[in-house]
């Protein structure tokens, strides 16, 4: 199956074998038709966010390299 999407509803069965470990099974069931939606937009309060810690981390590192003592 290369598309979860397509999976079938109802119970499925993972059998994983290994050569010394032996074998473990595991149950799970499908019950919806749809992925669940992911992720989200960002919109302008997530963008103004994202500059804002830009911007203080830029802050926070030329303020650390002023400061940093001279080498001669």
């Amino acid at each position: 199956m290369d598309d979860p999407a397509d999976t079938p509803l109802g119970v499925h069965t993972v059998t994983l074998t290994g050569a010394e470990s032996g074998e473990v099974s595991v149950q799970f069931r499908v019950v919806a038709e749809e992925l669940s939606a992911t992720g989200g937009e960002l919109g302008p309060w997530g963008l103004l966010g994202a500059l804002l810690l830009a911007l203080g981390a830029s802050t926070l590192v030329v303020t650390r390299l002023r400061r940093r003592p001279e080498v001669s």
